[in-house]
């Protein structure tokens, strides 16, 4: 008899079979994608790429759907995916979530790490596995593997490749058409970075472009940094306003088309958890990226990081002693849309060495060697992302809190507040906490380690007039699970949490003047009194 699930299991071509063939290479002599070439060898570019997400489409059409993210610089679609299943019931609760690969074109192995995990939702799910039914049950899970196809495709000419290939005049001499310098000239494999005799940067080995200035190498294929490219604290230290910069933010937010369509397509969906993967270093990231000031979800990323430890350890960033970033993916998602975002660095290996001058090994630093794949992703990032994606199921979230009147006056060294809260399934938390200017921390004035349904009065004593309305935050929600409510006045008039967006209206008429009629189109209305101000924060619902 034939079982057509069974058909479609035995006969699609598994990534996982293919990257466990014996017959893979170890370690290639030179840069891995200049030896092999436009097919980038086991790895995908992304013709390869979008000819493995349609066959998977067809061959599994009831748990794959393709969608198209939009265009990269050069015109190349960038494809995504949907892997679910049906509804049960109308009234059954689906969470969408996002992984996405490749922000970094050197980062190869990321775009392998996540067609790996697709494929093994997908026979995990027709084989019967509980994990990866009630994943699919519970979760669309959208898939951009790679998102900055442009960089990818030119990494058999250029290794060193992490931004995406919009064109800029790097050395300011009026050309475009220079920035091809750099290749690998006396075919050793190597695309060499060149150190001046002082040990700085000098070039890369290459030839002189179009514009005969007698250097070569100089001038790089381009472009944006897509990872400090997105709008949220798009400016600081950790990005870079040089083009020939590999941080370089560019102009201004979503200058990139691959940043723009991500964020477009983002806007157009809410999700809950999402998910990016780097390379160069294993390491874990959360929330903020811009700031060492921990988030308003901080516990429960703590926790999620907990449990991903567990099942295979993967340092903090701060334990790396990770670096500050602007413009990041995942402050974005987080700040801006509210998602529980996280970063994934998924290999790293120190195999940059330095000989007369010239540096050697950059493929290898970002990427395994073919026949270290499979074990490299299993016994790694595969354990994590197989756990992240299944979060929704567990108990982490806290219970949604609809907030109603808040009223908050300081005078004479106190600080007032009154809450009702309107609707509960169980008592909340509520924390107030003010910024310490001169030790650059927030600090707890006040907890109240249960709210119930009920209005709630009373007064935080000793608040030191001289501090700001601005420096002053408050968060309902639970604990230990993150904050389903709060109000952020630190970053100026925008305040997220985990299920709303905080709209922040302010109006010149004075408090005594305040009137608590909702908004039009809003769910909720909170009235915040200040001395000179009203302000009314309106808290929408997430589709």
């Amino acid at each position: 008899m034939f079982h057509p699930v069974t058909a479609q299991v035995d006969e699609y071509p598994w990534l996982a079979d293919i990257l466990q063939d014996e017959s893979l290479p170890g370690t290639v002599y030179g840069d891995d994608s200049v030896v092999w070439g436009t097919s980038l060898g086991p790895y995908l570019n992304s013709t390869e790429l979008k000819e493995r997400l349609d066959l998977m489409t067809s061959t599994f059409p009831q748990l794959v759907s393709p969608f198209v993210l939009g265009e990269s610089y050069e015109g190349k679609t960038i494809h995504g995916i949907v892997l679910t299943v049906p509804q049960q019931t109308s009234l059954e609760k689906k969470y969408d979530s996002i992984l996405v690969g490749a922000h970094h074109a050197r980062e190869a192995i990321t775009v392998i790490d996540i067609v790996l995990f697709a494929e093994r939702v997908i026979k995990a799910y027709l084989e019967g596995d509980s994990w990866a039914v009630d994943l699919l049950t519970t979760v669309n899970l959208h898939i951009v593997p790679m998102l900055n196809p442009d960089g990818v495709d030119f990494l058999h000419q250029f290794p060193w490749q992490r931004k995406n290939m919009q064109l800029f005049d790097g050395d300011f001499d009026g050309f475009l058409s220079d920035n091809f310098e750099a290749q690998d000239v006396d075919g050793d494999g190597y695309v060499h970075m060149i150190l001046s005799d002082a040990g700085g940067f000098d070039g890369y080995e290459g030839i002189d472009g179009d514009d005969n200035d007698t250097r070569t190498g100089e001038d790089l294929p381009g472009g944006i940094d897509l990872n400090r490219n997105y709008a949220y604290e798009f400016v600081g230290d950790g990005s870079s306003t040089s083009p020939n910069s590999y941080t370089y933010r560019g102009p201004e937010p979503f200058s990139a088309p691959e940043t723009l369509a991500f964020s477009e397509y983002a806007l157009a969906n809410h999700f809950t958890m999402s998910m990016s993967l780097h390379s160069g270093i294993e390491a874990i990231i959360a929330p903020w990226g811009y700031t060492p000031f921990a988030a308003p979800d901080a516990q429960l990323f703590d926790r999620i990081m907990t449990e991903l430890q567990m099942r295979a350890y993967y340092p903090s960033w701060a334990e790396v002693g990770g670096y500050g970033v602007n413009g990041e993916w995942g402050d974005w998602m987080y700040g801006e849309l509210g998602s529980i975002a996280m970063t994934i660095e998924t290999y790293g290996a120190d195999t940059l060495q330095v000989t007369n001058n010239r540096y050697y090994g950059i493929w290898d630093a970002f990427n395994p060697a073919a026949n270290n794949i499979y074990d490299q992703t299993m016994f790694g990032v595969q354990k994590h992302l197989d756990y992240y994606f299944t979060v929704p199921q567990q108990d982490y979230f806290p219970q949604y809190v609809d907030v109603g009147n808040v009223a908050f006056d300081r005078h004479d060294g106190q600080l007032a507040y009154e809450i009702e809260i309107l609707s509960v399934e169980e008592g909340v938390d509520l924390q107030v906490e003010i910024y310490n200017p001169e030790t650059y921390l927030w600090e707890s004035i006040h907890t109240n380690d249960y709210l119930a349904l009920s209005d709630v009065h009373y007064e935080i004593i000793d608040v030191a007039d001289t501090v700001a309305d601005e420096h002053i935050r408050t968060y309902i929600g639970d604990s230990s699970k993150g904050w389903s409510y709060y109000t952020d006045f630190s970053d100026g008039p925008v305040g997220e949490g985990l299920f709303g967006d905080l709209l922040l209206r302010t109006s010149s008429t004075p408090a005594s003047e305040t009137s608590d009629t909702e908004p039009s189109g809003a769910t909720l209305s909170t009235v915040i009194m200040f001395s000179s101000a009203l302000v009314v924060l309106v808290i929408r619902n997430r589709r």
